[in-house]
């Protein structure tokens, strides 16, 4: 949850990558993909939606983690997948 919230996009790759589970909440009931989420809002909303700068490294870091996680998310919850629960 911190990797997410801090914008640590390498670090949220690998947990994801280490089966990390993505399926947690914290105490306001937010999970990783709700945060990855709010963090992309934001970014966008700070920027205007424009590209530039640091604002856009920034979008395409958050783009890249709500990617990661609504992949692994959509992996576990799969019929075709491994049984691995993440």
């Amino acid at each position: 949850m911190l990797a997410v919230t801090q914008g640590h996009f390498d670090v949220v790759k690998l947990l994801v990558e280490k089966n990390a589970n993505v399926k947690v909440f914290d105490e306001d009931m937010h999970s990783p993909l709700h945060l990855a989420l709010l963090r992309l809002s934001s970014a966008s909303c700070r920027h205007g939606g424009q590209s530039g700068d640091n604002g856009s490294e920034v979008s395409i870091a958050a783009v890249a983690m709500v990617t990661q996680l609504v992949i692994s998310i959509v992996k576990v919850s799969s019929p075709f997948s491994d049984g691995i629960t993440l």
